[in-house]
């Protein structure tokens, strides 16, 4: 378990085991790390303590089992992801994942899921009644979604926006958490309509099995369908563009992507396969959107805010009911340490409080600290079982 947890809060961290070295200022020896997280050895507990501080997380975290299980779905990328990308990426979204099971606990009352069972799906047309059954249950009627972030976050699904690497070919990565809750995570680096099309593919994914298709692309596909669909079902595209057209222009097509952030490729896409416009037209609109060099970046005219604010909501509500102490609500979202601190809900740093104290009162602090220190070790406590624990990967 422990050497599990080591990995994953590596992976979480984006860091490789050199750079945790480098951080360590060489405290211990690669070899060392490799042998924790290969479960070769056991750290000490002074070890724990420091790659706890690396990696932003507490050394009995490394001792905990997470309460929760996650089922992964589907993966897109531009260009192939490695295996240490992917995992970084997995890693990342299971730590946010527990992280927000975590502080949705603290509100049992609360029914947190409002998402369907998963469905099979095989063809484009239960794509569409998909994402229709999904908009009636959450009474959206037909209209545009200000925010698809918004409205998944209120229906129980954690959003996480991976961006350590802009524009590095990752597009999305879906899951579900607990047997019901969606995870779904994007490359936030995108441009917002894009990246609410991709919110929308992987909530394709997670609802729909389409696994009796048999080919990754037709999926792809049909999560492309449903998330057509569910930013603008195809009544709404009728109602817009007409039940049949011979030409359209782009700049029609633009005004609609800045009422409902959808791109104007994705109408294109949307009026051909619903039967609006031939196959001529889609070629000819396909040509203009090339020349104008809308098919690398087209016009950004949508507004909306597409960015995940669930948690850390939750987190403040946490702190200000007195469920959460402010120094674990950072711990969990470091985002909020601003406005908890904006709020005087955080103390100024430790360290510069330590340094104002007189002597006396800094060795009396000092002294407090080791004995709790002390009870971490001692029999039953937070880190007993690691006492005396075999190598403390010094001078390896």
């Amino acid at each position: 378990m422990i050497a599990e947890r080591i990995k994953n809060a590596r992976l979480a961290a984006g860091l490789s085991q050199d750079d945790v070295i480098r951080r360590l200022n060489g405290s211990i020896t690669k070899a060392a790390l490799s042998n924790y997280e290969n479960e070769k050895r056991t750290p000490h507990a002074v070890i724990l303590r420091e790659l706890g501080a690396v990696f932003g997380v507490r050394p009995q975290w490394f001792m905990s089992e997470p309460e929760m299980s996650i089922q992964w779905h589907a993966y897109r990328a531009a260009t192939k992801l490695g295996a240490r990308k992917r995992e970084m990426i997995e890693a990342k979204a299971a730590q946010c994942a527990e992280n927000y099971m975590e502080v949705s606990r603290l509100f049992p009352s609360e029914k947190k899921n409002h998402f369907p069972a998963r469905k099979m799906v095989s063809t484009f047309e239960e794509a569409d009644q998909c994402a229709a059954d999904l908009r009636k249950r959450w009474a959206l009627g037909r209209d545009a979604l200000e925010s698809a972030t918004q409205c998944l976050e209120n229906h129980g699904a954690l959003i996480v926006h991976y961006n350590s690497e802009p524009y590095s070919g990752f597009d999305g990565l879906s899951a579900t958490v607990n047997g019901g809750h969606p995870l779904v995570i994007v490359n936030s680096t995108v441009p917002v309509d894009r990246l609410r099309f991709d919110l929308a593919h992987e909530l394709g994914h997670v609802l729909m099995d389409t696994s009796s298709v048999g080919d990754d692309k037709k999926e792809e596909n049909l999560a492309n369908r449903f998330a057509s669909s569910f930013l603008v079902p195809p009544e709404t595209v009728k109602a817009e563009l007409g039940a049949h057209r011979r030409k359209l222009t782009l700049s029609e097509l633009l005004l609609l992507k800045q009422k409902y952030g959808l791109s104007v490729g994705a109408w294109v896409f949307a009026a051909k396969e619903h039967g609006i416009i031939n196959d001529a037209t889609t070629k000819s609109l396909w040509i203009q959107r090339s020349r104008r060099g809308w098919n690398k970046c087209e016009p950004d005219v949508f507004n909306g805010n597409e960015e995940p604010s669930r948690l850390r909501q939750m987190t403040l509500r946490a702190v200000t009911d007195g469920l959460l102490s402010s120094r674990r609500a950072v711990e969990l979202v470091p985002e909020v340490e601003a406005e908890l601190r904006e709020e005087g809900l955080v103390p100024e740093s430790r360290a510069l409080l330590f340094n104002s104290l007189s002597h006396a009162e800094r060795q009396r602090k000092m002294r407090k600290a080791a004995d709790a220190a002390a009870a971490d070790y001692a029999d039953g406590g937070a880190l007993a079982d690691l006492q005396g624990a075999e190598g403390d990967g010094i001078d390896e």
